[in-house]
């Protein structure tokens, strides 16, 4: 005759309770990390350099494309848009966030999420300065702001490569040990 082991059912209710905490506590981990990426885009659209070139959240939006999924990056383009908002007012952020709906429809219908980051950062630079060099044809056409606009999209070029690297580095939480680099 076989030996049959006894489990009791209060150790295996245990182990299924003690499961689904950890997933409450890896879902709370994972809302307070999304809180806290929203509130640095808002931040990052409320940033403006020169009166101005308040290119940040675009940049930032634009790095975030493909990073968790396209519904996260929408919030985040969204988050940063209401960031321009609330420094300008709506005629300074209308440029803003017509460059983040054209990014946005780049990235669904281009898919730019699979593409290297250079390319993605030349995409993302490229739609925002054909809305910032637009606005500025529209607005009356100065040297001084058509220099402006290429030194804002040259922004996004390169800020779009440095919050592609942080968001890396970042969603690999405990995995990686950051450098000087990263905290800079």
């Amino acid at each position: 005759m076989e030996k049959v082991e006894f489990v009791s059912s209060y150790n295996r209710l245990d182990k299924v309770e003690k499961t689904k905490e950890e997933k409450k506590l890896n879902i709370d981990k994972e809302f307070i990390f999304q809180l806290v990426i929203y509130g640095i885009s808002f931040m990052l659209g409320r940033a403006n350099l020169i009166h101005n070139i308040s290119s940040f959240g675009v940049a930032f939006f634009g790095a975030s494309l493909g990073k968790k999924n396209k519904i996260t990056s929408a919030w985040i383009g969204f988050f940063s848009l209401l960031g321009a908002l609330s420094t300008g007012g709506f005629l300074f952020s209308v440029k803003y966030g017509l460059a983040i709906c054209l990014i946005f429809t780049g990235e669904v219908l281009l898919n730019l999420s699979r593409k290297k980051i250079l390319i993605k950062s030349a995409f993302c630079s490229l739609f925002s300065g054909v809305i910032f060099i637009t606005y500025t044809f529209l607005n009356g056409m100065l040297i001084y702001d058509v220099i402006m606009s290429s030194i804002e999209v040259l922004l996004i070029f390169v800020l779009t490569y440095i919050f592609n690297t942080f968001l890396d580095s970042v969603e690999q939480k405990g995995k990686y040990l950051f450098t000087t680099e990263d905290f800079i």
